[in-house]
């Protein structure tokens, strides 16, 4: 338990504990002017204030032992009701030290100063309540804004129990320093090799440097003419033809000879 969910226990118990007795001072006046045919705004408004923080605190504290960082425990959720609850106690005490039913206590008469007593407790304990939920109030929000401002990003959603603290270093489980890391593609380079990869052509002829001999052609032979020796029976000398592939051609047809 560290030393501000400590503060806020102790806190929270001994609010509600006036808020009790404020309570049931104010129902006993509402009871015995009730009896009288009327009652006192004021008084009302204490009691509805009074019970509204008793069930508030009871009902956080119990949450917050049978459940981990349920809603009610947040820091953004507990900041709202509180600065409900401190609002509502200073108009409460404002209301009933306004009414000035009792200035000073010194009657002879001891019912009376007994009820004296009781409306100065009244005044006292919605003061006290005040200054208390106040004080915790702007504590919580000084230390979740420097919580935030030293990059605990979640601070505001975290349980109350679980709060930082005024630790420069601390950090949060509902939050950590805000850093957004985007999916990154994985980088295509069309056409591209891989190191140690020959360029493709892609049908392409590739392209010859300088001082590199170019590529040998393997392709059908072409015909060549073979002059020599005119083949036999062929007339006026004509020299026997070569086919493809070094195949004899056939001979020129014989034509008849002259007579001399």
């Amino acid at each position: 338990m560290t030393v501000l969910h400590t503060v806020r226990l102790v806190l929270f118990i001994v609010t509600a504990c006036f808020s009790l007795i404020v309570l049931g001072i104010l129902c006993n006046f509402t009871n015995i002017t009730s009896q009288a045919g009327f009652y006192y705004q004021s008084f009302a408004l204490g009691i509805a204030t009074s019970l509204l923080t008793f069930i508030l605190i009871v009902a956080s504290l119990v949450i917050d032992k049978f459940r981990r960082g349920a809603v009610t425990s947040l820091v953004m959720v507990e900041l709202a009701w509180v600065g409900l609850l401190w609002v509502l106690w200073l108009s409460t005490a404002a209301a009933i030290t306004d009414l000035g039913i009792f200035t000073s206590c010194g009657y002879y008469n001891t019912e009376v100063e007994s009820t004296c007593h009781q409306y100065q407790a009244v005044e006292a304990f919605s003061f006290l309540n005040w200054l208390m939920l106040l004080g915790w109030w702007c504590t919580l929000l000084a230390l979740s804004i420097r919580a935030a401002s030293n990059g605990i990003s979640g601070v505001w959603r975290t349980p109350v129990t679980e709060h930082p603290g005024w630790s420069k270093n601390a950090t949060s489980p509902y939050g950590q320093p805000s850093t957004t890391t985007y999916p990154t593609m994985p980088s295509t380079n069309y056409g591209s090799p891989a190191p140690g990869q020959p360029q493709p052509n892609y049908g392409m002829p590739q392209q010859q440097g300088y001082g590199t001999p170019p590529p040998q052609q393997h392709g059908y032979p072409s015909p060549q003419p073979q002059y020599g020796a005119p083949a036999p029976g062929s007339p006026y000398g004509a020299p026997q033809q070569m086919g493809y592939a070094g195949q004899l051609a056939q001979p020129y047809p014989a034509y008849p000879q002259p007579q001399a």
